[in-house]
């Protein structure tokens, strides 16, 4: 797969972070406070394909394991992998998002659809969140084949 394809695939599910904006399946957990707010602005920045607002929601030591290409801090994702991801596509959408709560951490799980120049491909992705100084911030971003 070229890097391009696996770039648009990555965005998409980056996404990481965010999918689903709307309301929550009855099955859902009890969401912290601010938690949905922080996910839902992840979310518009990765649909609309905006890596500068994007790069606001990683932590500092955060990890991208994009099908096994790990990039390590928000630096290198920031540099790396936000603009090889997002500048290939043309669009990203998202399934609803699942949601477990472990202690002060919260993981999405979620299915994207990244449309690039090949067509659109499915993929699906998990985001570890906690609350990092006050604000919740993405640790662990973990893209999967779909």
């Amino acid at each position: 797969m070229r890097r391009g394809s696996r770039a648009v695939m990555a965005l998409t599910a980056a996404l990481l972070a965010g999918a689903s904006t709307g309301a929550q399946a009855q099955s859902q957990p009890k969401l912290p406070q601010g938690f949905m707010a922080a996910q839902g602005a992840l979310s518009a920045a990765f649909q609309s394909l905006n890596a500068t607002a994007a790069s606001s929601w990683f932590a500092d030591s955060a990890i991208v394991d994009f099908q096994g290409e790990i990039f390590t801090g928000k630096r290198m994702i920031v540099e790396n992998w936000l603009p090889a991801t997002l500048g290939g596509l043309h669009s990203l959408r998202f399934a609803e998002s699942t949601y477990t709560v472990n202690g002060e951490e919260v993981t999405e799980s979620t299915q994207h659809f990244a449309e690039n120049e090949e067509g659109t491909q499915a993929g699906n992705h998990r985001v570890v969140w906690r609350k990092v100084g006050g604000q919740w911030r993405v640790l662990r971003l973990d893209v999967l084949p779909g």
